[in-house]
């Protein structure tokens, strides 16, 4: 198992540049990666046809929702209202391959 090097600052200023954003398409285009396999086989579809809105924030609550967004992970309370989200080590040694869009697709280890 690999040790992350990362410190704490480092995890704090992205998680702040996460909450700072809204819209899946500014998380995706910042670098942030959402792994298919967390995905509903109707969501994959959807995506491929382009009738999913990610510039709407409600698309990036339902993929924390589904624990798809590599690396981040959303805590919601019983009314499903983001209350807080947190980084992990797969934010940082983990991508995909784009197999279904850019910054979509199977989880991949990456090198870092």
């Amino acid at each position: 198992m690999t040790r992350c090097n990362s410190t704490k600052r480092d995890c704090s200023r992205e998680e702040r540049r996460c909450r700072s954003r809204g819209k899946s398409e500014d998380w995706l285009s910042v670098g942030l990666k959402v792994d298919s396999d967390a995905l509903p086989d109707l969501l994959k579809q959807q995506l491929k046809e382009g009738k999913v809105d990610l510039d709407d924030p409600a698309t990036t609550l339902a993929l924390l929702k589904l624990n798809s967004v590599v690396g981040v992970k959303g805590i919601f309370d019983k009314k499903g209202s983001l209350q807080s989200m947190g980084l992990q080590c797969a934010f940082c040694h983990s991508t995909v391959d784009d197999s279904l869009a850019p910054g979509i697709g199977k989880r991949v280890r990456s090198e870092t």
